[in-house]
Formats: structure tokens, sequence, C-alpha cells
């Protein structure tokens, strides 16, 4: 019921600490992922989701212009993924530590397509 109530106050928190959207971006969340379409955007979104030790995720990136940041940062300063500068991407990472986790997601004028699911 806990691991439920997190999720469900995650998502929230997500839909109110959404950072910045340029107004030519779709962003859409569900419980378990984020997905954004991008038109020559620069973009800066940071969320914060609490991670069970062992949980994939999973990230997509597709581009036609510009290039992404990505990164998932603990709060004990764990970082399982940090990457600049990508343009086309498909990896998975698995966490290794229970606890919240920063996912920022940075736009450099991207035109294309984001997913990060787990």
């Amino acid at each position: 019921m806990n691991k439920r109530i997190s999720i469900i106050l995650t998502t929230l928190l997500f839909l109110a600490t959404f950072v910045a959207c340029a107004s030519d971006s779709v962003l859409e969340t569900t419980q378990n992922s984020i997905s954004m379409e991008n038109t020559r955007s620069d973009v800066n979104l940071g969320e914060t989701v609490f991670f069970e030790a062992g949980t994939w995720i999973n990230i997509e990136l597709t581009s036609s212009r510009g290039s992404v940041d990505i990164s998932i940062t603990s709060e004990t300063g764990n970082t399982p993924y940090n990457m600049e500068g990508l343009e086309d991407a498909s990896h998975s990472v698995q966490i290794t530590e229970s606890a919240y986790y920063t996912i920022r997601i940075i736009g450099n004028n991207h035109t294309g397509q984001i997913r990060l699911s787990w």
C-alpha cells in the first residue's frame, strides 16, 4: 500500500515540479514512464522518483536535430546514468540502491522523442 501511495505522490509531484518545457513540446507521464516529443526545443525537466533496488530503467531516444543530456542521480549521490550530447540512444540501467532519484532531462535545440520507462 505504501508503495502505491509513493507512486501516486511521485506522479503528482512530477506534474507539480515540471521545471520548464518549451511550448512546442508534448509531455506525457504515467506511474512508470516519462515520454516527451520535442520540436526544436530547449527543454529542462527535473523529476524525483522513488525506485526500489533491482528496478530497470529503459531509456529510448531518437533525434532528427539537436541533442539531449540525461542523468539519474540518487539522494545519496549515486549516479547510475549520466550521458550528455545524446542524439539516438537505447540504454537500460539497473538501480542498485532503494532511494529517491532525480531524473534530469535537458534538450539542446532538440527535435525528436524521449522515453524513459521502468
